[in-house]
C-alpha cells in the first residue's frame, strides 16, 4: 500500500469525529461555563466512542489512500448540464421556501425587509411551520459540492458559469436563517477541494488547512449568529466567547444529564429512524416519532442538543447506544468511502456530507435527519444507475464469442465505480 499522507487521513469521516470529540471533551472539562460535574458514565461513553473513531480510521486508511490515488487516474462522472439542472432545482426550492414564509410577513418585500432588520423572526417562524422548499433546496447543495470536480474537468466557460451559479446558490441558502447551513456547505466544498488536490498536498500544507478550518468555522458561526441576533448584542446574557463555548460543549452537558437521570427504556427505533417512522405514520402505520427538537434542560445553562448518541440511548439504552457508536464510526466510514469511489455528483456529495455528520457528532444527531437520508437515497440511486449503464455499455461491446476478458473488465470497472475502458 502507498504510504498514507495526512491528506489521506482527512478523507475519512471518523478522523473528524475523533478530532471533534477530543476537542469538545477537553473544552468541556475546562469548565469555562460551570456545567454540571462530569459523570463516570460520560467518561466511559467518550472513551469508547473516541476509540471507535480511531480504530475505524485505522481500518479504513487503505481505502482512503486508494480513493486519493484513483481520483487522479479516473475522470469525474458528471456533466455541467447535470449540475445546472441541480442548481435549477435548488433555486426552485429557495423560491418556494421564500414564497411560503413570505405569506406570514405580508409578502416577499416584507420578508426581505425582515431578513435584513429582524432575521430572528424568520428563524422563530421556522420552528412552527415548514416548506417543501427546504427539502428541494438540498439539490442545490449537491450542485455546490460537485462544482469543484466539474470545474477541474471542464473548460473556461464551464468554470465561469458554475462558479457564478454556486455563489448565488450559497447566498440563497443564507435566507434560511440557519447557522448550520453555511458551515455545512463550506465544509463540503472544502472536502471536494481537498480530494481534488490530495495528491499534491504536503503534510505541512494539510496541517495548516486543518488548523485554519476551526478558525473559519468559528468566524462564520459568530458572523451569522450576530446577524440573526443569536450572539453579541442580540444576547445580553452571554459574551461571544461564552456562546461559542456553549455550543461546543452543550452536547456533552446534555448527554451527561441524560445518562445520569434516565435509565428505563422500552426498545424503539423512533428517534434513530425518525424519517422512516414519519413516512409510515403518513400511511397510517404507527404513530409519528418524537420531535427531533429535544426538551430544553437547565444544566445550569439552557441546552437541547445531546450528541449523536442521545437518540440511540433513549431508544434502547446502553446496548443500543453501543450500536450507535459503531454506526457513526465504522458504518459511516464505509458508506462514505465506498460512495466516493463512484465519482458521480450524488456519491461525492454523500461522502462529504457524512464527513460533516461525523465532525458534528459531538454536538448533535444528524445521521437520522431527513436531509441525510435524502442524500443517501439519491447517492444509492445514482450508483445503481451508473452500474446498470456500465453493464449495458460493456455487453454491447462484448464480441460474439463472449470473451472472458470482457467479463473480467466488467468486474474491475464496476468495483471501482469508473466507466468501462470501451466507453
Amino acid at each position: 500500500m502507498t504510504r498514507p499522507k495526512l491528506a489521506d487521513w482527512l478523507l475519512i469521516p471518523s478522523v473528524y469525529g475523533l478530532l471533534g470529540w477530543c476537542l469538545a471533551l477537553v473544552l468541556y472539562e475546562l469548565r469555562v461555563l460551570p456545567w454540571e460535574p462530569t459523570s463516570l458514565e460520560l467518561y466511559l461513553v467518550c472513551a469508547v466512542q473516541i476509540f471507535a473513531f480511531a480504530l475505524s480510521a485505522r481500518i479504513h486508511i487503505s481505502q482512503a489512500v486508494k480513493l486519493r490515488v484513483d481520483s487522479a487516474k479516473h475522470r469525474y462522472r458528471g456533466s455541467a448540464a447535470l449540475l445546472l439542472a441541480l442548481h435549477a432545482l435548488g433555486f426552485i426550492g429557495i423560491a418556494v421556501y421564500v414564497r411560503d414564509f413570505a405569506v406570514e410577513f405580508g409578502g416577499i418585500a416584507e420578508f426581505v425587509a425582515t431578513f435584513f432588520s429582524e432575521a430572528l423572526a424568520i428563524r422563530a417562524l421556522a420552528a412552527e411551520q415548514s416548506s417543501i422548499g427546504v427539502q428541494v433546496s438540498y439539490f442545490g447543495w449537491i450542485a455546490i459540492t460537485a462544482t469543484p470536480f466539474a470545474i477541474n474537468a471542464g473548460g473556461p466557460w464551464v468554470r465561469r458559469v458554475l462558479v457564478l451559479a454556486a455563489s448565488v446558490q450559497f447566498l440563497g441558502n443564507l435566507l434560511f436563517i440557519d447557522r448550520t447551513r453555511p458551515i455545512w456547505l463550506l465544509f463540503m466544498l472544502a472536502m471536494s477541494i481537498l480530494l481534488i488536490n490530495a495528491n499534491r498536498l504536503s503534510n505541512r500544507t494539510s496541517m495548516r488547512a486543518l488548523i485554519a478550518a476551526p478558525v473559519v468555522v468559528t468566524a462564520v458561526f459568530v458572523g451569522v449568529g450576530i446577524f440573526i441576533g443569536k450572539l453579541g448584542a442580540g444576547d445580553a446574557d452571554a459574551s461571544i466567547l461564552d456562546n461559542v463555548y456553549h455550543n461546543l460543549t452543550a452536547g456533552f452537558a446534555y448527554l451527561n444529564h441524560v445518562l445520569v437521570t434516565e435509565g428505563l427504556f422500552d426498545f424503539s427505533t423512533a428517534r434513530t429512524l425518525a424519517p422512516l417512522h414519519n413516512v409510515l405514520a403518513v400511511f397510517g402505520f404507527g404513530e409519528p416519532p418524537p420531535s427531533t427538537i429535544l426538551d430544553t434542560y437547565e444544566l445550569p445553562f439552557r441546552t437541547n442538543v445531546g450528541t449523536a448518541l442521545e437518540p440511540f440511548y433513549r431508544d434502547g439504552g446502553w446496548s443500543y447506544m453501543l450500536v450507535g457508536m459503531l454506526c457513526i464510526s465504522f458504518l459511516v466510514d464505509q458508506l462514505a468511502l465506498r460512495s466516493a469511489s463512484y465519482r458521480n455528483p450524488f456519491s461525492m456529495h454523500l461522502w462529504s456530507a457524512l464527513c460533516f455528520v461525523s465532525a458534528t457528532s459531538f454536538f448533535a444527531q444528524k445521521l437520522g435527519n431527513l436531509s441525510v437520508w435524502l442524500f443517501i437515497l439519491l447517492a444509492l440511486t445514482a450508483v445503481a444507475i451508473q452500474l446498470c449503464l456500465n453493464r449495458r455499455r460493456l455487453w454491447l461491446s462484448i464480441p460474439s464469442n463472449g470473451s472472458v476478458s470482457s467479463l473480467d473488465q466488467l468486474n474491475v470497472q464496476t468495483s471501482s465505480g469508473g466507466p468501462p475502458a470501451s466507453a
